[in-house]
């Protein structure tokens, strides 16, 4: 995913560079030579970082951060919290989250679920469930996460509600893999 981020970047310098040097010869033409073609490229490449900014956030999910006050805040309308582990550079933990997870996240606005992504690669700060500081990388390797993608599902007291679903398994599968898993998870929530 860096490499393909990278990639972009070169892609929008170069357009940017070339819309800039267009502009600045169009400039030169009309007498308003006297513009700074830096300030010109800072704001095409502002006015081009928009429509990026929102194609990045519709790809990504929340990042855990409070675990405790997560799961909390689901348990409360009756839904687990559902956690995708996840690194980077995995095309299987991708696909996983664009089509089953993405969707599920902004449909579940409604419902209460929460879903969020635990990196395994990760420094990144997290609570865990017992409200102690940790990492997104230490908190997967207390729970035993070797191979991504994972999702488990958990109630406010840190407890698995139903058996994680690990690797991508079969994908005209995997959407009735979820809805059984959550379906349990939910059961067993309304049982505490």
């Amino acid at each position: 995913m860096r490499n393909s981020r990278q990639s972009l970047g070169k892609c929008v310098d170069k357009y940017v560079s070339n819309v800039v040097g267009k502009c600045a010869a169009m400039l030169a033409k009309t007498g308003a030579a006297g513009v700074k073609t830096g300030a010109a490229k800072a704001l095409i490449l502002a006015c081009l970082t928009i429509p990026l900014i929102a194609t990045a956030a519709d790809s990504a999910l929340t990042a855990a951060s409070d675990l405790r006050s997560e799961a909390a805040e689901a348990a409360k309308l009756g839904q687990p919290l559902l956690i995708l582990y996840s690194r980077q550079n995995c095309p299987y933990c991708e696909e996983v989250r664009k089509s089953w997870l993405l969707p599920l996240s902004r449909d579940s606005q409604k419902s209460g679920l929460k879903v969020r992504q635990i990196d395994q690669d990760s420094d990144r700060p997290l609570i865990d469930f017992a409200g102690q500081a940790t990492t997104h990388a230490r908190f997967a390797a207390a729970e035993q996460v070797a191979f991504v993608p994972v999702v488990a599902v958990y109630g406010p007291h840190a407890q698995a509600l139903a058996e994680p679903i690990v690797g991508l398994r079969l994908r005209d599968f995997y959407g009735a893999y979820l809805k059984t898993q959550l379906d349990e998870a939910r059961a067993r929530l309304r049982q505490y």
